[in-house]
């Protein structure tokens, strides 16, 4: 009987020994494992608050309770990804598409003039057509107020999107000036603040579009030049 309490009493120990083993490996892992990829800034998963983070990479995290991948690179590893596969692509494609979104961009500020023309006279147009508050107005009520808000954060996400299609044109052709959206003027619903971020967003927009064309231009006389001269194939610059 002494024997079998003995017996029982090191297998506990062993068993005990053998979790204690394991939880101190674990530990060193996970330490190593945070020295080089750093629990993001955030600390915990946006979505649900866990902590049980798997790190994909310096600032990017996948949560393992709810599978949101999220930190502070991880639009950095996004855009760089997006950039290296459009960098194996051809060059007459990557152009195309890049002024494609540079079009898109530009009919965005374009559906939006109209009310940028009200603000910039003082007004802000309501949502739906609704009345227009002059800018020196004291909002009787709550409700004008709101609503001169939401349609100036309206017109603000317009802006902003028209913007991020400079962006997007800019990770699959090189040169275009890059809006920074993290700048005051494209994240401020002050009146004076949405006018500068439309004159800027349109005036990158347009920038970009002449860069984008002058390089389908050359791209256009650099295949014409490389045409056979002895009546075969050539491109039409038209």
């Amino acid at each position: 009987m002494f024997s079998d309490l003995t017996t029982l009493v090191l297998g506990v120990l062993g068993a005990v020994v053998f979790m204690a083993i394991g939880i101190f490996f674990n530990w060193l892992f996970t330490r190593t494992e945070l020295k080089k990829h750093p629990l993001p800034a955030e600390g915990a998963c946006v979505a649900c608050g866990s902590t049980d983070l798997d790190i994909l990479a310096p600032g990017v995290y996948r949560c393992r309770a709810c599978g949101y991948e999220g930190g502070e690179n991880r639009g950095k590893m996004e855009t760089d990804a997006t950039r290296t596969a459009w960098e194996g692509r051809p060059w007459p494609e990557r152009i195309a598409a890049a002024r494609a979104d540079l079009v898109d961009g530009q009919r965005q500020l374009a559906a939006i003039e109209s009310e940028m023309e009200a603000v910039r006279r003082g007004g802000t147009p309501g949502l739906l057509g609704g009345p227009v508050f002059a800018q020196n107005n004291q909002y009787g009520n709550f409700e004008a107020r709101d609503e001169r808000n939401n349609a100036l954060m309206t017109l603000l996400g317009s802006i902003q999107a028209a913007a991020a299609k400079v962006r997007d044109a800019a990770l699959k052709v090189p040169g275009l000036s890059v809006p920074n959206l993290a700048d005051a003027e494209w994240g401020s619903i002050a009146a004076a603040q949405v006018v500068t971020a439309y004159d800027t967003t349109r005036a990158m927009v347009t920038a970009a579009l002449g860069t984008v064309d002058a390089m389908a231009d050359a791209a256009d006389s650099a295949a014409n030049e490389a045409a056979p001269a002895d009546g075969g194939p050539k491109v039409d610059p038209a």
